[in-house]
């Protein structure tokens, strides 16, 4: 985006929250590189972004992903009438495709118009001294998210709302994985996000899958195909699920599963953070999260710094009239199951903010 017409950016959005990073889960290069890409970001884009937490491991690395409603929607598509796309990112064939998915979803003659919510924009960050604006993994969010529809209905809707992002439309290969998976949900089941990691080619989809419990998952895998251990997958699932006593789900909010030509063998499982009890400083998922360092799956130091997060705070921000409330919350943690059965987790910590004039008057 082009700061010039605006000075306000995601980085002074992010700022007020600053005090409450511990560098234990967001060091300051990584914290540097966050805001730096918000810098290249106008604020009006979005009022929610997760900060993709590493829990184990090196933590130099923390990625970005930014949810876009209409309003932003407006702003990729070259359709607002003040801020527009910076341009520095229209020499990125990537950014283009955005662009037009963007316009598409803008028209009122397009199915995506009604039924789009918001896209999810993933931007990776690794360590570097890079100043290019990444082009962003993309998730589509339908409006009724959790509604089950048919297989059909889903496949049109998911072919109409990748298309822009493939250079020669969704390939047929691909096509052919995604309704396999689709015709296998079990009534109940939903696919509330689908995306394409723009960084990483046009070979594989991302498929975000809800009402999979973890009876109802290994059937389900069993019946795309897919070619992981079975085993570490139900082993961990049936230990997260007995940990989880003040949760809203001992099951995956949300089971991640890659499609190409065939189902590959990562999954991610979701395990969302219940919302109300982080908003009274108290995170509910205190026993699952000391789990996942019993585990192996956290560093206790950053186990401990997450106890800090949770809260809210009014603030002013300079392109709003209206002071709004800034909420900061975890989530759900992620764990992936790798293709040799090796697990490892990520949390999602969230700032957002909107207006609400009784909250905003509280002081956190």
């Amino acid at each position: 985006m082009n700061p010039a017409h605006s000075p306000w950016t995601l980085a002074s959005t992010l700022r007020p929250v600053e005090p409450y990073l511990p560098e234990t889960l967001v060091p300051p290069g990584a914290l540097a590189r966050l805001l730096g890409l918000g810098e290249r970001l106008p604020a009006p884009l979005s009022t929610c972004m997760y900060l993709e937490c590493r829990l184990t491991g090196p933590a130099h690395r923390t990625d970005l992903i930014v949810r876009v409603g209409p309003e932003g929607r407006d702003i990729l598509a070259g359709l607002n009438p003040v801020l527009h796309p910076d341009p520095a990112i229209h020499a990125d064939p990537r950014w283009a495709r955005l662009a037009a998915l963007c316009r598409e979803w803008a028209d009122p003659g397009s199915p995506l118009f009604r039924e789009v919510a918001a896209l999810w924009l993933e931007f990776d960050l690794p360590a570097g001294d890079d100043t290019a604006l990444p082009p962003p993994g993309v998730f589509v969010e339908w409006t009724e998210l959790l509604r089950p529809r048919g297989a059909g209905e889903y496949e049109r809707l998911a072919r109409a709302a990748l298309r822009p992002l493939f250079t020669d439309g969704v390939p047929p290969a691909i096509l052919a994985t995604l309704r396999r998976c689709l015709g296998e949900l079990p009534a109940g089941a939903a696919l509330p996000y689908v995306g394409l990691l723009l960084p990483r080619g046009e070979h594989q989809l991302r498929l975000c899958l809800a009402g999979l419990d973890r009876h109802a998952l290994p059937r389900y895998l069993r019946g795309v195909e897919w070619p992981g251990p079975p085993a570490p997958l139900r082993r961990a699932m049936g230990e997260l699920a007995r940990f989880r006593p003040g949760a809203p789900r001992h099951s995956p909010g949300l089971v991640h599963l890659d499609v190409g030509g065939t189902v590959l063998p990562v999954v991610g499982l979701e395990y969302p953070c219940s919302r109300p009890e982080q908003m009274r400083g108290r995170i509910a998922e205190a026993a699952f999260l000391d789990h996942l360092v019993e585990a192996g799956l956290c560093d206790p130091g950053r186990r401990a710094a997450l106890e800090g997060w949770p809260g809210y705070a009014p603030h002013r921000f300079g392109h709003q009239l209206w002071e709004s409330l800034v909420r900061r919350r975890i989530n759900h943690a992620k764990i992936t199951l790798d293709d040799e059965g090796q697990l490892s987790a990520k949390i999602y910590l969230v700032v957002e903010h909107g207006f609400h004039p009784a909250q905003s008057r509280a002081r956190a």
